[in-house]
């Protein structure tokens, strides 16, 4: 998606193009099925889309910039934040607004929901990252992790650990229920704007303005540490995501080696 205009393909379908936001797109999510897109908008506005009909089914219109949307693993509610510094949850089939957060000081960046649907993360601006009841949006805890701005969240499969990355080019990953830092990870030398566990947990793959990918292995012998395990693969274009094969460990743009 760029501006306005928001292309989707897959296999030998022809693009299928998307139209009505008035400024450049954020984030996008997909609901549990792949029957519906939500988009988040520097217009202010977060969208629905209809994509077997190709139409637009809901506008919401909030108070600034929507930097991060995401629909709960079972595709019943939807959440959004931006710079305003809330939170918002929907009932994503009626879009009734059933919680709403609005205790955060600064802008949020990106959002990610646990696949138990128990947990909900937000990052921003100043750095916190905070993890709260994925339903009531009641604060279960919030660390100060990182030195400047970011967007970047995904849980494991397990729901139990959360990985965060942005602006000062580091990674952490912690502890669900205890918010302990398991692992900081500094190879990167731009912003990490993309992050994915494998689905045993125990790989997590990290994408960056500084044009790579890296794995890095997360239960490493106790005398060599956390290092990525490709390192010096670089990927030949700015990467803007992540897309995990995780059935037969391929990753897009690099061989695991």
């Amino acid at each position: 998606f760029f501006r306005e205009t928001g292309f989707l393909s897959g296999g030998d379908e022809p693009p299928m193009m998307l139209t009505g936001h008035t400024d450049a797109i954020n984030r996008l999510s997909f609901n549990h099925d792949g029957s519906r897109l939500a988009s988040a908008s520097k217009d202010w506005t977060v969208k629905t889309w209809d994509l077997a009909n190709r139409r637009e089914t809901l506008s919401l219109r909030q108070t600034r910039t929507m930097y991060a949307v995401a629909f709960s693993p079972d595709g019943q509610r939807l959440v959004s934040v931006g710079l305003d510094g809330q939170v918002r949850l929907w009932d994503a089939l009626t879009y009734q607004q059933l919680a709403h957060a609005a205790h955060y000081k600064s802008g949020l960046l990106g959002v990610a929901l646990s696949p138990d649907g128990r947990y909900l993360a937000v990052a921003g601006d100043a750095g916190v990252v905070t993890v709260c009841d994925a339903r009531s949006l009641k604060l279960h805890w919030q660390v100060k992790g990182h030195t400047r701005w970011l967007s970047a969240l995904a849980f494991s499969a397990d729901s139990r650990q959360l990985a965060s990355g942005g602006n000062d080019r580091v990674i952490k990953v912690w502890d669900v229920a205890t918010a302990k830092d398991l692992h900081t990870l500094k190879e990167h030398r731009g912003e990490i704007i993309g992050l994915a566990f494998t689905a045993d947990g125990a790989q997590l793959i990290s994408g960056s303005d500084d044009a790579t990918i890296k794995v890095w292995d997360l239960t490493p012998a106790p005398e060599k540490g956390t290092e990525p395990l490709n390192s010096k693969d670089p990927v030949p274009y700015w990467t803007c995501g992540l897309i995990v094969a995780r059935a037969r460990g391929e990753f897009k743009g690099m061989s695991q080696e």
